[in-house]
């Protein structure tokens, strides 16, 4: 053992040729020192780290690293290691480790929870038939959270890495092509959200991007829309069950500049709107500015514009439609325009422009294949064989 110098604690090298640093951090229910032990691959890191750590005890802030339940854990990491995530985020964090992983593990010590212990989670939430893609992000969070611990030297490893995860199945994209997108824009005519269902599939906005675009958004002099900010439900733990203005899927603000037809549509929701107001009065109540509101100036609900939605679906032949897959449907509009992939993705806000080039491929191929039938007409006007 390596003779101990001022206000080192104790040091030694191992074996193996790394460093020990040992020291006491107050006394078990028994009355005997607790002794704990940290480990570096020189005598210097250790010396730092001992350092730091007898310096925490000094001042009263010392935390016992073997003493700390997951649950205390998650508690601190939730409130003081998720400074820059969104708080819609962070409540969906909140929301998963509470429904799995607090009832297992929340009051295991944080170095105790094994690999094992996770992937029984895991198990257990495909048991319960929830969706591959619940129990990735959830495996996810878990990572997270003990990745953050090993940065802080609470734990070794992690083990939510290395888990065989079920795997996602990818959602067949649709589009609205050819007839069916004239009988969708037949279908819509004179009915409920006729405006927002034609604004979503002529912008390729997302459903929360159009129920949250406000009209300091829309700018009718140079005919552009600015898209920073989304509706979206509140899930946050407490919290009534409600909506909430929120920042873009992506963090990102973007500018688009749609077809002028859609501006005349947006000045005759904003005259609506203005009706609307002088009909109800004090009734009317549009605090955000919403452009898409109801009679009264209250936001849309998701769950009631997604349920009319599929009821249009239906009535073309296309009820496995998606609101989602109007943003497809403008991607194809774009593709047959000859716009270009790059301006379409960025218009979009898609962070991996593969998203476009699938849409792409699809519009290309299909081209392709109504060329040869354009070919062969002609050519059987022309030879016979």
């Amino acid at each position: 053992m390596a003779k101990r110098g001022n206000g080192e604690g104790c040091i030694r090298q191992r074996a193996d040729k790394t460093w020990e640093g040992i020291y006491t951090c107050g006394y078990d229910k028994n009355g005997k020192l607790k002794r704990r032990s940290i480990y570096g691959k020189t005598r210097g890191e250790v010396q730092k780290k001992l350092r730091e750590i007898l310096s925490s005890i000094d001042v009263g802030n010392y935390v016992d690293p073997a003493s700390i339940t997951c649950n205390e854990w998650l508690d601190d990491w939730l409130k003081r290691y998720l400074v820059n995530t969104k708080e819609s985020t962070k409540a969906q964090y909140e929301l998963y480790l509470r429904l799995y992983v607090r009832p297992s593990i929340g009051e295991i010590k944080l170095q105790k929870v094994s690999f094992f212990m996770i992937k029984n989670i895991i198990l257990d939430c495909i048991a319960e038939d929830l969706s591959p893609k619940t129990i990735r992000n959830l495996n996810g969070i878990v990572h997270h959270a003990f990745a953050d611990a090993i940065k802080v030297k609470l734990v070794k490893e992690n083990p939510a890495e290395g888990q065989d995860l079920p795997k996602v199945q990818k959602k067949k994209m649709l589009f609205l092509e050819g007839e069916k997108r004239t009988a969708f824009c037949h279908e819509i005519k004179g009915k409920l959200y006729e405006y927002l269902f034609f604004v979503a599939l002529f912008t390729g906005m997302r459903q929360g991007e159009l129920l949250g675009l406000s009209w300091d958004a829309v700018d009718f002099n140079r005919n552009t829309i600015t898209i920073y900010q989304q509706l979206k439900r509140d899930r946050r733990i407490g919290q009534k069950v409600g909506y909430i203005i929120d920042s873009t899927k992506t963090n990102n603000e973007r500018t688009i500049c749609p077809a002028s037809i859609v501006f005349d549509v947006l000045k005759k929701i904003r005259r609506e709107q203005t009706e609307n107001r002088l009909k109800h009065g004090a009734e009317f109540d549009n605090p955000d500015n919403l452009v898409f509101t109801n009679e009264t100036g209250h936001h849309l609900v998701s769950v009631y514009v997604l349920k009319v939605f599929k009821e249009r679906a239906r009535e073309i032949g296309l009820p496995d439609l998606r609101f989602h897959d109007l943003r497809h449907s403008h991607v194809v509009m774009r593709a047959e325009n000859g716009d270009d992939m790059k301006s379409v993705s960025e218009d979009l806000g898609h962070t991996d422009i593969r998203t476009t080039a699938n849409i792409y491929a699809h519009v290309s191929q299909r081209m392709k294949e109504d060329s040869a039938k354009r070919m062969q007409t002609l050519a059987e006007t022309m030879y016979a064989i």
